[in-house]
């Protein structure tokens, strides 16, 4: 048995640590990975059992309940689109030939044409070649009313789909659209036409998948157990070494730890709980890779409250809050989150909540600029009612709830009083949070390749039509992220993003708390990994993967 030195690379559990991002193991243009034994040759064979903390609600990607990171990790070694993000948060090919860009000639302007050519070998599991006329057959499946497809953003920006040929696909837009390297590849995969086409297929996608244009196809799923992905024999590009990959759920963390140390589990995609962290790394002949991931947890302002909607009252609380305890409380470090654009976005990234301190003086002088005075028992008052709101977030989540105690504290030692009302998680998210039933929540979010500020903050996007739970109404900053869909170059982005992180800070719509930590172990057997953060997920590449005998 080939067992690697072991070698554990702490993100956030040690306090004087030096951030450290490590690309994955396997050679590649993304970087290698320092102070691991040379694996000898790939071979090919055996299974791979992965532990992952949440069952699916369904495999069918289009639809809302299947949007999460657990269908993902299943579904993207099955189904393949255009393009891939890689771990540098790049675009990579994936059925297309080449990324287009303005300077190689496949996107250009008047109209705004963006122009793939799919590559000649790529076919479906069933041997038929990938056509641009299944692109066509998504698109217009997508834009289906009768369809409840989860979100058509950017869809609807396309006029129309030409298909010169069986392989070139021309996606002509009505205006321009800088998100169009997400389309047909991060948000929804490629359907086969000759399929689907005249038929009623959604609720089969949710239960099992037919067809693959990816190195795995869909084998079964035992409810409350396990879900099987097997070698797709007809795979076009390079065939996967792992014959069949196991997602084995795992909800409860002392389970899945049992599992992976006594080797029921080669790899597990592990929550970001410090507690379970630090057992991990205590595992002999394992790998544990913890980076920081794209998953930013902050704290939100619903501005439909009175209070709230008072914009130096959000800063007294922005100031009130202990941001350096709450990151170390729920990460083991106090690396805080300075912006609601992560530092792995450099090129758009600018910490403007950093002026955000934590300072009582501070938040006590916003309050008297609000019109706040502070009463006999310490608690700031306007005409004669005390400063009294509530926070909530989900119950049962210790991490959670144990940030919501600090704030808590904070903000009673700053004179403002706190009620904690927590909810059930599927209550939080799908009624609490698009109803505005909340006054100050604490939640995460899932950031892209790249920000997709205007979904969450521009005044039209409030529910249902967006995810802007903070009811955030304002027609600069709205102008401004409207200005990014049609805004290709990099630079002018750059400076457009710029402009609406400060206003966001400023404004104090959300106090950015701290990133997830993105955790991944493996048996020292398995070689190949090549982790992603991205919504891509981390096992992305399986069949890049292959164990040791």
């Amino acid at each position: 048995m080939m067992v690697r030195e072991k070698r554990v690379t702490v993100y956030l559990l040690i306090l004087a640590l030096t951030l450290t991002i490590l690309p994955g193991c396997s050679p590649s243009n993304d970087g290698d990975t320092v102070g691991v034994a040379k694996p000898g040759k790939p071979v090919a064979g055996g299974n791979l059992v992965i532990g992952v903390s949440e069952e699916p609600a369904s495999l069918n990607p289009f639809l809302p309940d299947g949007t999460s990171m657990a269908t993902k990790l299943v579904t993207a070694n099955i189904l393949w689109g255009l393009l891939v993000v890689t771990p540098s948060l790049t675009h990579a090919p994936r059925i297309a030939e080449t990324v287009p860009t303005i300077e190689n000639g496949l996107v250009t302007q008047n109209p705004f044409t963006v122009t793939y050519r799919i590559k000649e070998e790529a076919v479906w599991s069933d041997g038929e070649p990938i056509t641009s006329w299944d692109v066509q057959f998504t698109w217009q499946n997508i834009m289906d009313p009768k369809r409840n497809v989860a979100d058509r953003a950017g869809y609807d920006k396309i006029e129309t789909i030409q298909t010169p040929d069986a392989k070139t696909v021309k996606i002509i837009f009505k205006e321009p659209y800088m998100h169009y390297k997400e389309l047909f590849s991060t948000t929804y995969p490629i359907l086969p036409k000759h399929l689907l086409n005249g038929r009623s297929y959604d609720d089969l996608l949710s239960r099992m998948i037919t067809f693959a244009s990816g190195p795995y196809r869909f084998k079964k799923w035992t409810k409350g157990e396990s879900i099987t992905i097997t070698r797709n024999e007809n795979f076009w590009d390079k065939e996967p070494y792992i014959d069949q990959v196991i997602f084995k759920f795992a909800s409860k963390s002392d389970s899945m730890f049992s599992g992976f140390r006594d080797g029921k589990l080669d790899m597990v995609y592990a929550p970001s709980d410090i507690k379970f962290i630090e057992r991990l790394i205590t595992l002999e002949a394992k790998e544990v890779r913890i980076e920081p991931g794209l998953v930013w947890e902050h704290v939100g302002f619903n501005l439909k409250n009175a209070y709230l909607g008072e914009e130096n009252v959000r800063r007294a609380i922005a100031h009130a809050l202990d941001r350096k305890k709450i990151a170390k409380e729920a990460t083991g470090g106090e690396k805080v989150l300075q912006s609601v654009v992560m530092p792995q976005q450099d090129r758009y990234y600018v910490s403007s909540w950093r002026t955000y301190d934590y300072n009582l003086d501070k938040s006590r002088n916003y309050l008297q600029k609000a019109g706040f005075s502070r009463g006999a028992n310490g608690i700031y008052e306007k005409d004669g009612k005390p400063l009294k709101l509530e926070i909530s977030t989900t119950a049962g989540n210790k991490v959670r709830e144990r940030t919501v105690d600090i704030i808590k504290e904070d903000l009673t030692r700053a004179g403002i009083q706190a009620e904690v009302k927590n909810a059930a998680e599927e209550t939080f998210f799908n009624t609490k949070l698009p109803g505005g039933d909340f006054e100050i929540g604490v939640w995460a979010w899932l950031a892209g390749d790249e920000p997709k500020l205007q979904h969450l903050f521009a005044s039209d996007m409030a529910p249902p039509a967006g995810f802007n739970y903070y009811h955030y109404n304002d027609g600069f900053f709205t102008d401004v992220v409207k200005r990014l869909s049609g805004t290709v170059n990099q630079k002018e982005r750059a400076a457009v993003y710029r402009i609406a992180q400060d206003k966001l800070s400023d404004d104090a719509i959300v106090i950015p708390l701290y990133q997830h930590p993105h955790v991944i172990a493996y048996d020292g057997r398995v070689y190949g990994v090549r982790d992603n953060v991205s919504f891509e997920g981390p096992f992305w590449n399986l069949q890049e993967c292959w164990i040791a005998k």
